[in-house]
């Protein structure tokens, strides 16, 4: 005689096998990244990964510390560091999952989300130009990209208005 497995056995293990976050949203998270003007590399501080905005990055929850860089020509860069903090679905594993789908979700990186999951900066052009008025050249610097030693130098010999 042949024994067959109930379908609501099958679940009931799945469900103790597996983290309720894991089953959720997985180990992965999309994070949108946008810019104003739009066009502006993106890269990823832990890894190689980059994009172009508007973008979404697929990012391991499991990671601490991103940070994310614009970055566009004639643009200042700007830097966001994305937080890493405790995921709500992980609760869901006091009904279903258990210390096995607690293990599971902290193991693979299930338990966490990372906020913002939606980055738009605006960005600013470079504090430096280049004009020719009547034979004279202007050069305009922004003084606060410039180095401290540079910007003491400067100030030391009366070159900045």
């Amino acid at each position: 005689m042949k024994r067959f497995i109930r379908p609501t056995t099958l679940v009931l293990v799945a469900a103790l096998l597996a983290g309720c976050a894991s089953i959720i949203h997985g180990s992965q998270q999309s994070v949108r990244v946008m810019s104003s003007p739009s066009g502006a590399v993106v890269r990823v501080n832990l890894n190689s990964m980059a994009t172009t905005t508007p973008g979404v990055l697929s990012l391991n929850r499991k990671e601490v510390g991103y940070v994310l860089t614009f970055e566009k020509q004639g643009y200042k860069p700007v830097e966001v560091s994305l937080r890493r903090t405790v995921d709500g679905w992980l609760f869901g594993n006091i009904l279903f999952g258990g210390i096995v789908g607690i293990v599971i979700d902290f193991a693979s990186g299930s338990a966490y989300k990372l906020t913002p999951d939606e980055v738009t900066m605006a960005l600013d052009r470079m504090g430096a130009s280049l004009k020719d008025t009547k034979g004279d050249l202007l050069f305009v610097v922004d003084l606060e990209r410039l180095p401290e030693k540079t910007r003491q130098k400067i100030a030391r010999n009366g070159l900045a208005a």
